[in-house]
């Protein structure tokens, strides 16, 4: 409906199949000249060159700026109504006041204000959780974090390059990304026990600067165990002058080590006791004083991913030598021959006597 300059007043009405009748009016205004401005330009620049842009309505004829209070600086329109106006900023960090004016040509005015702010600082990115090489034997972790950026704000976040948005976890309007968590699903090679990942947390500014942070987690699902260093005869050992026997080994883990506290809990199911002592290399070495006989020695093993092994181990002591009986020659004997035979019968009742023993003569 055409309306003319000044005041107008428009009547619409509607009308139903039985013919009744409803009308509502309305009073417009037309004026010949209303300014408009508007800007487009984002508030941040990386730096100290900002480009001040937008648009204003046809009837705009003059396009002025207040830069921080001074005194109008016109500004020159484009055929399209646009306008593009390069300012330099005086400091980093701090925020400088644009304030535009449009003016038609009888006078109306409208104003359009931004604070341009100078930020050439990429904003601070942190992993809180989990710890670089964290060991892990599940497929989902829970990584938290936090984005903070005094100067232009953050702008997006990205968790291993996906775009990440927490903001339906948190109370409108409160900036989530200060302080968040969030689980990361793993990707879990198939066939695959032990293998590490990289979990990337980046983001932008207003400004348009990115940061970005890595932690790398580390997937274990194979159990540690231990690897017994095997004596010169089968499982029999011989204690040393002080009654005590010696065993030791190796102790094999895929690639988280064992946990700080308590990695290994050893016991001999007979209940005796002993001390375990760890070595550089992973090794290991556990020192008893035990009777002789038959025994078995249960450990068991914790590593940082949360992997609990169980190793057992049986051995046998024998601290008594066999018992020899001379059967010929005499025990004082004389002989003409150059090679002599002896016939001795042996008897051990632990670890048995050896069948290729043989005769130690001329004192060696």
């Amino acid at each position: 409906t055409p309306i003319e300059v000044g005041a107008n007043y428009v009547e619409i009405c509607a009308y139903d199949r039985a013919e009744n009748e409803t009308c509502n009016g309305l009073f417009v205004t037309r004026v010949e000249s209303q300014p408009c401005v508007n800007i487009t330009s984002t508030r941040f620049t990386v730096n100290s060159t900002y480009e001040l842009t937008g648009n204003v309505c046809p009837s705009v004829s003059e396009l002025a700026v207040s830069v921080d209070g001074s005194p109008l600086q016109t500004i020159s329109l484009n055929s399209d109504l646009t306008f593009n106006y390069p300012l330099t900023l005086s400091q980093v960090g701090v925020e400088t006041s644009l304030i535009l004016t449009a003016t038609a040509a009888d006078g109306e005015a409208a104003t359009a204000e931004i604070s341009a702010l100078w930020d050439d600082s990429p904003p601070l990115i942190v992993i809180s959780s989990p710890n670089p090489n964290t060991c892990s034997r599940e497929e989902t972790i829970e990584l938290c974090g936090r984005v903070v950026d005094p100067e232009s704000g953050t702008a997006s976040l990205s968790l291993n390059r996906a775009p990440l948005d927490l903001s339906d976890q948190f109370n409108e309007g409160e900036q989530w990304w200060e302080g968040f968590c969030t689980s990361v699903d793993l990707t879990v090679p198939q066939g695959r026990d032990f293998f590490e990942q990289s979990i990337t947390l980046s983001g932008a500014n207003g400004a348009g600067i990115s940061a970005e942070t890595t932690v790398t987690v580390i997937v274990d699902r194979v159990a540690p165990s231990l690897l017994f260093d095997p004596p010169v005869y089968e499982n029999w050992y011989r204690p040393d002058n002080l009654g005590r026997v010696e065993l030791s080994g190796q102790i094999l883990f895929s690639g988280c080590s064992l946990t700080p506290s308590n990695p290994i809990e050893v016991m001999i199911e007979s209940g005796e006791v002993g001390t375990l002592t760890l070595e550089t290399g992973s090794r290991f070495r556990f020192l008893t004083a035990i009777d002789d006989g038959e025994y078995r020695l249960n450990a068991t093993l914790n590593d940082r991913a949360g992997n609990r092994g169980m190793s057992s181990y049986d051995f046998k002591v024998d601290g008594e030598g066999p018992n020899l009986d001379l059967i010929s020659p005499a025990l004082r004997s004389v002989s003409r021959d150059e090679a002599l035979t002896v016939i001795i019968e042996g008897e051990d009742l632990g670890s048995s006597v050896l069948p290729n023993g043989g005769l130690l003569s001329d004192g060696q």
